[in-house]
């Protein structure tokens, strides 16, 4: 597990405004994703010719898998809230690597979202993690970033076998390639935001400047892409799959995972 003073060491090299920019992203997915009520209810439906019992709660514990591709704090966040919203009795984050190794922006994020159940694992550790929660016979979600390095972990034939026929719930989570990011102004938003929030990506980007046209923007932002980073008033015109405001920077959705993800449904059905 990583120690407390980890956390302090990355809390304390952010800054104020870092952690700012981290703790204004995760206000805004505990707002998408509000913390449920109870953790498990039952929803009785009646239909003409029979009945349905749904009984919901959620699952008996989630590990993250974090490595380089997801540890900024768009993606990692995206990943953990949802979890911890569908309130996840046990949450683990494990980062990919060594312990000195794990990211201040990882660490610190994890701290300000609450989650300080943060450990560093090898493959090998994996491995015998998720020996250790198949064993166990509770249902559960395992979340990993889609590299190849962690496909041909898991896809290993025994292994893979195993994890086939168990309660664990395996859910790759690929990160966005094409991505673009239009500016109106030169720097804004900061370039050091956008590295902080986004890590390392590979940007498309425009040249701000007077001799830009309306139609370059058009042409810019109906391109196909996962994720578009442009000013609060060209917002709305966006079609990226993932459209972010200047004001909204860092967020980032996983496509269909929300808090319903980390949920355990059975179902009963009855003559009406």
């Amino acid at each position: 597990m990583v120690p407390e003073a980890c956390f302090s060491r990355a809390y304390a090299s952010l800054g104020d405004r870092s952690r700012s920019l981290i703790k204004g992203l995760i206000a805004r997915h505990y707002q998408l994703d509000q913390p449920m009520g109870p953790l498990s209810w039952t929803l009785d439906e009646h239909y003409p010719t029979m009945r349905r019992e749904s009984r919901m709660a959620p699952v008996s514990f989630a590990l993250l898998l974090v490595d380089d591709s997801m540890s900024a704090p768009a993606f990692l966040l995206a990943a953990l809230i949802p979890a911890l919203c569908a309130r996840v009795p046990h949450v683990l984050v494990a980062w990919m690597g060594s312990r000195s190794a794990a990211p201040d922006t990882l660490l610190t994020a994890c701290e300000l979202a609450g989650q300080e159940r943060v450990a560093a694992f090898g493959p090998i550790q994996v491995q015998r993690l998720l020996d250790a929660c198949m064993a166990d016979g509770r249902p559960g979600v395992v979340l990993y970033p889609g590299t190849a390095a962690l496909a041909r972990l898991l896809q290993r034939p025994t292994l893979a076998e195993r994890l086939a026929a168990s309660t664990v719930r395996l859910l790759a989570l690929r990160r966005p390639w094409r991505v673009a990011l239009w500016r109106d102004t030169a720097d804004i938003p900061p370039a050091d935001d956008v590295s902080l929030l986004y890590g390392v990506l590979q940007w498309e980007t425009n040249r701000p400047g007077q001799d830009t046209h309306e139609s370059d923007w058009l042409a810019f932002c109906n391109a196909e892409r996962d994720l578009l980073v442009c000013p609060d008033e060209r917002a709305r015109q966006g079609g990226a799959a993932v459209t972010v405001a200047t004001g909204s920077l860092g967020m980032w959705r996983w496509p269909g995972l929300g808090p319903q993800a980390f949920l355990v449904c059975n179902e009963v059905f009855s003559p009406a």
